[in-house]
């Protein structure tokens, strides 16, 4: 994972809408990474991986893409929220972007897909709004 990344993952865990799934970062869960500061670099995380600082979810593997629109549609109550890369045209500049969307509405816009559902995450109503 990037620096760009590894910051994104630290804002999902920051999110109020933010939950592991079971089995993250273990043998046959969903991957996450961990910082080996002997080794000054991030590492897969495992069941081996005791003691560790630090686990962020893998932003760059599909399945937490899939588990991260989960909470994006558990958060908005929607599932019809969907994520989609577009063309630079369809998006007014000339970077290709994602957008999450619901049948109704747009919710988050990023760079990345990653980065667009963290946008989503956040602007998520809350209970306490």
């Amino acid at each position: 994972m990037t620096p760009s990344d590894i910051e994104t993952a630290r804002a999902f865990v920051a999110c109020e809408g933010w939950a592991w799934p079971w089995g993250c970062g273990r043998d046959g869960g969903l991957p996450a990474v961990w910082f080996d500061q002997f080794a000054n670099r991030w590492r897969h995380a495992t069941a081996a991986g005791h003691g560790m600082a630090e686990v962020l979810p893998d932003i760059t593997d599909p399945r937490v893409l899939g588990w991260l629109l989960y909470l994006v549609r558990r958060a908005w109550s929607d599932q019809t929220i969907y994520c989609a890369t577009g063309d630079p045209s369809a998006f007014d500049d000339t970077e290709r972007r994602a957008q999450v969307g619901g049948l109704a509405f747009d919710c988050g816009e990023g760079e990345t897909e990653a980065e667009a559902l963290l946008a989503a995450l956040q602007a998520a109503p809350t209970e306490k709004s």
